[in-house]
């Protein structure tokens, strides 16, 4: 795909730069850092939000100049992240078993911390 091309794609590049970033172990934030690019501008950059073709190849080039590769090598990684177990469930649990009150407000607060931890890394 030639430079000109990825601004036309840049829902494809958000969605590649996003598992990629995943596959490689960056948080939002560790990478906004590492780039120099702001998290809201980076949050707008993986949605595919960038409106302006000057303010995205800017910020593209930050990009891969941070991660050292090219273009089409980003659009080319394979996006092996979605195939990953992301939760392990268990059914241990005795048949019959209902958990107290107290259980189900801790696990609505743990559920809480993960979408706050969601929302900013």
């Amino acid at each position: 795909m030639a430079g000109e091309d990825y601004f036309d794609h840049r829902n494809l590049v958000g969605k590649k730069l996003s598992d990629y970033l995943r596959k490689e172990g960056y948080t939002k934030f560790s990478f906004a850092k590492l780039t120099d690019i702001s998290r809201p501008t980076l949050d707008r950059f993986l949605s595919g939000k960038i409106e302006n073709k000057v303010s995205f190849d800017k910020h593209f080039n930050k990009i891969l100049n941070a991660l050292n590769i090219s273009g089409s090598q980003l659009l080319s990684s394979n996006s092996s992240v979605e195939q990953e177990i992301h939760a392990v469930y268990s059914q241990n649990a005795p048949q019959n078993y209902k958990p107290s009150k107290e259980v189900k407000e801790q696990f609505e607060l743990l559920s809480d911390l993960i979408t706050i931890c969601e929302i900013y890394y």
